[in-house]
């Protein structure tokens, strides 16, 4: 099994090696465009209205229209075009060489391809929010109670209070973060999967058995790039693209496929045994 520094390596390597570090360049920067996308499709014409149109039923009921349409963007348009570079990537990975960078656009391809990753999307989705939503329902709370007593003069209990709340909301949120990513961790092999042709549920179960007690390591994994991501930083973002979002991509992939191995491996011993 690949230590995390070895498969770092291994997918700069692949990359160079194969030509396809400029076609996952050029995937990303279409997969970064359509993240920005929505902001110019709903949210500045949402900032106009706001700013320059005045408040009737009308602007109201657009305003609402626009928010709900940026809401979904995301999960129905960004993220399957981030699930078809990942299976670029993955085709690239598996010795493909004159597969064309339009593959990204293969969830849009047939209804039964896309219904599938949007399925995957929002099933982890859904398992996530049950880590942030007392967050949510804390920070709501905490809105509620500013606004109550924005007007009630300042006293001594209440400033107390106040500190009071400041404190169990960054605890609270530190907490969140935490939870967040301990919460991820058994879906971190799910997209990989979905690559493999798994289906969904069969990917999110045998995700959860794989990455079962692996916190520690995948944690190194990412670590390992925090190098790389503070350089794609000082470079505004440009070496990100060209260079560290392909590498982390095809990482990941070599990654998931050794905990696959070593997975398979694990149950075949343990199979063998009860056979003896």
């Amino acid at each position: 099994m690949l230590k995390n520094k070895e498969i770092r390596k291994r997918a700069a390597e692949i990359l160079l090696e194969s030509g396809g570090l400029y076609k996952l360049a050029i995937g990303c920067c279409l997969c970064i465009w359509f993240c920005i996308l929505p902001i110019v499709l709903f949210y500045m014409p949402l900032e106009m209205i706001s700013t320059y149109c005045e408040s009737s039923g009308f602007t109201k009921t657009l305003e609402i229209i626009l928010i709900v349409l940026l809401i979904a963007y995301y999960p129905t348009v960004s993220f399957p075009i981030a699930g078809g570079l990942l299976s670029f990537s993955y085709r690239l990975l598996n010795g493909e060489r004159k597969i064309h960078i339009s593959e990204i656009f293969s969830p849009f391809t047939s209804i039964k391809h896309y219904l599938r990753v949007l399925f995957g999307v929002f099933t982890v989705i859904v398992k996530l929010i049950v880590f942030v939503l007392p967050a949510v329902l804390f920070v709501i709370a905490v809105m509620i109670y500013q606004n109550a007593v924005a007007d009630v003069e300042a006293t001594a209990l209440r400033i107390l209070f106040d500190v009071f709340l400041s404190l169990a909301f960054f605890s609270l949120m530190l907490l969140a973060t935490v939870g967040l990513w301990m919460a991820q961790n058994p879906f971190f092999l799910t997209p990989y999967l979905l690559c493999r042709g798994t289906g969904v549920c069969d990917s999110i179960k045998l995700s959860c058995r794989i990455m079962k007690g692996s916190n520690i390591d995948r944690l190194t994994f990412a670590f390992g790039f925090v190098p790389l991501f503070l350089l794609s930083a000082a470079t505004l973002g440009m070496l990100f693209v060209v260079y560290t979002a392909p590498v982390y991509m095809i990482a990941y992939l070599i990654y998931a496929e050794n905990k696959m191995k070593n997975y398979e491996k694990i149950k075949e011993v343990e199979n063998n045994g009860e056979q003896g």
